[in-house]
């Protein structure tokens, strides 16, 4: 678990997992201490595999609380779960029960004390729970204690993919506060380093890999090693970068002033403002001959696209309409406006199309397609003509694998899907539940998932090799 508190309260969660098997089981007591006539019964009405008293299933002063299921090792037997208090409960442990047919898990909270503040937002708590054997295709109970439903598995989930990247030989992710890297052929750490807790984003530079967090790192393609530094501050994992040479980012301390670094030492080439009153978007796009464009917006007065030279001069300013600029397609930007209309732009300003309007448009543009959210679907949208390419039912919002145009969702959060983007069509699926075969095959993408990081062929889904991601091991006991 990266942090188990509430807020600055600096209250640390323990959670500890009881593994057990039928062959081990004894008999149920109840609040009383008379043992159990008959064995739980889970929301569903289905008979659930039984807990012995070693396993603390919750007293009078407990509550079970709900959890929600994330995702699963490749051999199925460690599941990441977010635990979700309801209230003012500080979460004790997780109980897993687990036979042949079913895995039974009960989040254990008990009440903070009183003078411990409440969380004013939802609180979700990472943790891991240990199987005795893989989950295979057993019935997962327990994520809603007291309400009527089955098996926790049935649902979608978009991908919570991780921050990763491949460059050339190496395959770089994060665990827990370090940066990690992999060799890509074999799954040999080659090195790893601590960075400052919290979100990071990683891009490969030719000079090495570039870690964004609270501020800029440039670490050493072979051993890691620190090369260069900026002071935390100015730029944070979420403002947009584009460019290799020079990187430009985002001053997140103004949100009105683009940076451009050289590659090899991080220094300041040249820096640019857009005017007192306005800020920049979130979508940086990078053009030829080392241009730079930008959404500059002024609150309530309009939009202007704007164009930087490889030096940094404003180059050329126009009026955009009420909207976003999402990406850029064939040399041209591409512009979703409130009124719902995809439109292409060139970097002077001028549009070339516009579509009918295109509700639900997600800021994304791949392949010439932009993605929509319209009611349970998911529908692909040419950019340029507005037409339809394909309409997929029950899809949540995707991760893209842009260099293969792929899509990604997550059924019941134990299979991972992927989708052709043009098509819809389904690619390939990999199964977490113990059953997925690995080796055998040339990877060229790494995928972080909640639980497991995999190093995949993103044509055929093959695996070549996956390590575990540990929310806690510290915290975890594992019997």
């Amino acid at each position: 678990m990266r942090h188990a508190g509430w807020g600055n309260q600096g209250t640390v969660v323990l959670l500890v997992v009881v593994v057990l098997l039928g062959a081990c089981q004894a008999p149920q007591r109840d609040a009383g201490g008379d043992p159990a006539s008959s064995r739980p019964v889970d929301e569903a009405g289905a008979s659930a595999p039984e807990a012995s008293s070693a396993a603390r299933l919750p007293s009078e002063d407990e509550v079970a609380l709900p959890w929600m299921l994330k995702g699963a090792t490749l051999d199925g037997r460690t599941l990441a779960v977010d635990v979700v208090p309801q209230g003012c409960e500080g979460v004790d442990r997780l109980v897993v029960m687990e036979d042949a047919e079913g895995v039974r898990v009960v989040a254990v909270g008990t009440p903070l004390r009183g003078d411990l503040a409440c969380p004013s937002v939802e609180v979700r708590i990472p943790a891991e729970v240990l199987l005795a054997a893989p989950l295979g295709d057993r019935v997962l109970i327990g994520c809603q204690p007291g309400v009527a439903g089955g098996n926790c598995r049935d649902a979608d989930h978009a991908v919570a993919q991780g921050t990763t990247l491949v460059d050339g030989d190496l395959a770089v992710g994060v665990e827990l506060r370090d940066i990690v890297a992999w060799d890509l052929a074999t799954g040999a750490e080659r090195w790893r380093r601590r960075v400052p807790e919290g979100p990071v984003q990683l891009l490969a530079l030719p000079s090495g890999i570039l870690v964004k967090h609270d501020g800029l790192q440039l670490l050493a393609r072979n051993d890691g090693a620190l090369l260069a530094e900026v002071s935390p501050g100015w730029v944070g994992p979420n403002d947009p970068a584009v460019g290799v040479d020079p990187v430009v980012v985002r001053d997140r301390g103004d949100l009105r002033t683009l940076h451009a670094l050289a590659p090899t030492d991080l220094s300041v080439r040249w820096a640019a403002e857009v005017a007192e009153a306005e800020s920049l978007g979130a979508i940086l796009v990078a053009l030829e001959g080392g241009r730079i464009a930008a959404q500059a917006d002024r609150p309530g007065a309009g939009s202007d696209l704007v164009v930087f030279d490889p030096d940094g001069r404003l180059e050329g300013r126009t009026p955009l309409p009420d909207g976003a600029l999402i990406g850029q397609h064939a040399g041209r930007l591409v512009h979703a406006g409130a009124d719902g209309r995809l439109r292409t732009l060139d970097q002077s300003g001028t549009v070339h199309t516009v579509t009918e309007p295109v509700p639900g448009v997600l800021p994304d543009v791949e392949a010439g397609v932009a993605l929509a959210q319209a009611d349970d679907a998911l529908v692909a949208v040419d950019v340029v003509t507005g037409q339809t390419r394909w309409r997929a039912e029950g899809w949540p919002p995707p991760a893209w694998i842009p260099e293969h145009n792929l899509l990604l969702r997550s059924s019941d959060a134990l299979v991972l899907e992927a989708a052709d983007a043009t098509t819809g069509n389904p690619e390939w699926r990999i199964d977490s539940t113990g059953g997925q075969p690995v080796g055998g095959c040339t990877p060229d993408r790494l995928l972080a998932q909640p639980a497991a990081v995999m190093a995949i062929g993103s044509t055929d889904g093959c695996v070549a090799w996956w390590h575990p991601l540990s929310t806690a091991p510290e915290l975890t006991a594992r019997p």
